[in-house]
């Protein structure tokens, strides 16, 4: 194991570590009716800690692809299993941003459909980023 392949493990255990504490987040906000402050929480979160960090998985998988000389298929399905999460988690960021501006505006039928929608990226994200993680340690 080189130190880009560390970095990118490293920073995989983080992102999935951020997607937990945010899974929390979001279970207690719709439990406790807590939205209003649990959502800006959420949006903090992503900005300042889990896109950076899922920006440095993304960076240190196309260096280790562009260190590869034959990209076979086992290649191919950890970048297959490790695109989907990223591009989910990039998705998600925009109901993340629209729902705070929505809490500031006091628009509860917008705050639950942005709600809606992160929990639909949580649930379709989590299953291939665990699968890349599993895939690729044993691969």
């Amino acid at each position: 194991m080189n130190i880009v392949h560390f970095i990118h493990i490293f920073f995989v255990g983080c992102w999935l570590g951020v997607v937990a504490v945010e899974a929390v987040i979001e279970w207690r906000a719709a439990k406790d009716k807590q939205i209003h402050v649990l959502g800006k929480w959420h949006y903090y979160i992503d900005i300042f800690v889990e896109i950076p960090v899922f920006s440095i998985v993304l960076l240190t998988g196309i260096v280790m692809i562009s260190l590869i000389n034959v990209i076979d298929q086992r290649i191919i399905i950890k970048v297959i299993l490790g695109l989907i999460p990223v591009a989910v988690n990039v998705w998600c960021v925009y109901p993340v941003v629209m729902r705070k501006k929505n809490i500031e505006k006091g628009k509860k039928p917008e705050i639950q459909r942005y709600s809606n929608q992160i929990y639909i990226a949580f649930i379709t994200g989590l299953p291939f980023g665990i699968a890349a993680l599993v895939y690729g340690l044993m691969n």
